[in-house]
């Protein structure tokens, strides 16, 4: 008697766990947490990815593995915040699918490798990548890519954290607003009313690593003389890699100096920074074109300047940025029409393509532009005195 009784209960038992493991993974295969099915929205119980954000370095080359984007956004949070993979410049019209790869907090080396992953596991026909005005030198890419894009089913239906995080994200439908786009464009500050305490806040950090002759700036009444650098040679073999790659798949790729604020510009010259900066396009310049032999597949572009775009007053929700560097799609999509063809009508060129030979005139432009733009716009001295910290 005993034996059957336990042998029924033993089964009813394992259905019972089955079933229960089962509806937790159709409810996570539903709600989704981590955005990677992509195919069930419903506004009020899982349309809030809440949880991508923290997740989007693992989650993200899946979603290139998968559904292989042929016009691809790389870099960090200002390429990830600033640079819409849906702009029709980008995506050829809308004739190729885009999606934005740019990770939070990337460096040379990660971008380097989520470009990596990208180039073995799509087929992109353009590639926009973000970089820093420094080395950018060789990264063995291999570990690192082999672990990418492969969360497995388990991690994603059925363990305990796939099933508390989609609790998490029905409960927080009407307390959190989107971190992403589905293309994984990130919102990050935006709409958010911050945008002067966040220039106050990375300035006071910038000062706090730098030293910077102030006092200038209480008396200043002209543009400010900048403070000359020490130049360098740099490591630009990982660049050179880069750019021979692409000419040789035949991939579009535009390589992008961010722009950045222009208060965060004047603070280079009171800091003793910036002017190095046109020995180091140069030195890219010449990289790109030795490594692409002179191919067009390949630019280089910088976008420094002081205009009405990059000079926008400082006030707590701004169009055009989000602090001195993060910029907003406004000024991604103007860069985005320039690189591809298509600039806007409605603005002036913010930005220029970098080749070899021409940087005294681009450095000589920058300054006139400079000087015109302080000289014109009383408030930019005080403006820029009133976000620095006492």
């Amino acid at each position: 008697m005993g034996f059957p009784f336990f042998r029924r209960f033993s089964i009813w038992l394992l259905v019972g766990l089955l079933g229960t493991l089962g509806l937790a993974g159709l409810f996570n295969r539903i709600v989704d947490p981590f955005w990677y099915y992509r195919d069930t929205s419903i506004d009020g119980f899982n349309a809030v990815k809440t949880k991508f954000r923290r997740f989007e370095r693992h989650v993200k080359p899946a979603i290139v593995a998968r559904e292989k984007p042929e016009a691809i956004v790389l870099g960090s949070s200002f390429a990830e915040i600033g640079l819409d993979p849906r702009n029709p410049s980008f995506t050829d019209g809308g004739r190729l699918a885009g999606y934005n790869f740019g990770i939070a907090g990337a460096d040379w080396p990660m971008t380097r490798c989520y470009l990596e992953f990208a180039l073995r596991n799509a087929d992109p026909k353009r590639i926009v990548v973000g970089i820093p005005l420094t080395d950018l030198p060789t990264v063995d890419c291999a570990e690192q890519v082999a672990t990418m894009g492969n969360p497995g089913v388990g991690a994603l239906l059925f363990s305990a954290r796939a099933l508390r995080a989609s609790v998490q994200t029905v409960l927080e439908q009407r307390k959190q607003r989107p971190s992403h786009t589905r293309e994984g464009l990130y919102f990050y500050a935006r709409a958010a009313g911050a945008a002067q305490r966040s220039f106050s806040e990375m300035f006071a950090a910038r000062l706090r690593s730098q030293s910077c002759d102030l006092r200038k700036l209480g008396a200043a009444t002209a543009p400010i003389t900048p403070v000359a650098s020490p130049r360098r040679r740099l490591d630009l073999a990982g660049l050179r890699q880069v750019v021979h790659t692409a000419v040789e798949r035949g991939i579009e790729l535009r390589l992008v100096i961010y722009p950045q604020h222009a208060f965060n510009l004047e603070l280079d010259v009171l800091c003793g920074g910036g002017v190095d900066r046109w020995d180091a396009l140069e030195q890219m310049a010449r990289a790109v074109e030795e490594a692409g032999g002179g191919s067009s597949l390949v630019q280089l572009w910088e976008f420094f300047g002081y205009n009405d775009v990059t000079g926008e007053p400082v006030a707590p929700d701004m169009k055009y940025w989000q602090d001195p560097q993060h910029f907003n799609v406004e000024v991604g999509n103007m860069m985005l029409g320039e690189m591809f063809g298509a600039p806007p009508a409605d603005h002036p060129m913010l930005g220029r393509r970098v080749v070899p030979g021409a940087q005294d005139a681009a450095r000589r432009g920058f300054d006139a532009a400079r000087q015109a733009f302080i000289a014109a716009n009383a408030w930019f001295y005080p403006g820029l005195a009133r976000v620095l910290p006492e």
